[in-house]
């Protein structure tokens, strides 16, 4: 009885002693609006039981996909590669161009884990440069390259033919006093502009969680500009802000916020630039575009 006792005790004095220390996240109060009856309407629940299961174990986490030259595909995974495979030959397993940030400083533990990917680098967002413009240099050929996001090491250029050597374009906006926390995914316009969501200034992408409990607004749109290599906040005070998709007329881009489990278009030209307004929100499930 009295070992019992003690046993107890030593849970009690536990749990008090979790539930005294302080939180590590702040945590603030909002409403979502009122869900839909259904999304009947709104989402096809059968499509993905159609799909076919791809190289299952052999690559954690993609996230987004490009569509390059010839067709091949490109992606990111957990621990920091960027692979590529031809759609036209899913027998094959796809190749490992390289990572994006440097495994030989998570030695001897393996990427992908919470404890190194911020070493080997978490590639997000990705786009083609067909036309070779975000990472022209002057004096230098317009060359095709793989334009990437990735969280931790910011705006990447990818030359996919050469052994996937990386090219760091931008860690910063003007003004940051810090490099970029959470840089998430991109889009691409005609003439090489940039638009890039950056979801928070407080956490990483793998204390993700965090960011969604808090709901602190300190997310932000970004815009990289390849002429001068310049990078400005266009927008900022946004509830992790994730995909970003770039209107056909470019005028303005769509982005998801969500935490707020909505779709933002935000003005990216002419007098109404920076300036947003909801696109669509009355949605109760996880908006990534």
């Amino acid at each position: 009885m009295k070992k019992s006792h003690a046993v107890a005790a030593l849970i009690v004095v536990g749990i008090a002693a979790l539930l005294s220390s302080p939180s590590i996240i702040k945590p603030v109060s909002f409403l979502l609006p009122k869900p839909p009856a259904s999304l009947a309407d709104h989402v096809d629940s059968d499509t993905l039981s159609k799909a076919t299961l791809l190289w299952e174990g052999q690559v954690p986490g993609p996230e987004a996909f490009a569509v390059g030259e010839d067709n091949i595909i490109y992606t990111g995974l957990l621990d920091g590669k960027i692979i590529s495979f031809d759609p036209d030959r899913l027998s094959s397993d796809p190749i490992s161009l390289g990572f994006t940030g440097d495994p030989n400083r998570a030695l001897p533990f393996p990427c992908g884990t919470y404890q190194t990917e911020h070493l080997c680098g978490r590639p997000l967002g990705l786009e083609w440069d067909g036309k070779g413009l975000v990472s022209k240099r002057a004096g230098k050929p317009a060359k095709p390259r793989l334009i990437i996001a990735d969280a931790y090491l910011g705006l990447l250029s990818m030359d996919t033919s050469e052994g996937g050597s990386t090219t760091v374009l931008t860690t910063k906006a003007k003004g940051d006093k810090q490099n970029m926390k959470f840089l998430n995914d991109l889009a691409i316009a005609e003439n090489g502009i940039v638009y890039m969501t950056d979801s928070s200034e407080r956490w990483h992408v793998r204390d993700h969680m965090y960011e969604i409990l808090e709901a602190i607004p300190t997310g932000r749109v970004l815009q990289y500009d390849p002429k001068d290599g310049s990078t400005i906040v266009l927008t900022k005070n946004l509830t992790f802000p994730n995909g970003i998709l770039l209107e056909k007329d470019e005028e303005s881009v769509l982005v998801a916020e969500s935490t707020k489990a909505r779709i933002l278009r935000i003005f990216v030209k002419g007098e109404k630039k920076a300036s947003l307004k909801s696109f669509w929100t009355i949605l109760h499930v996880f908006q990534i575009i």
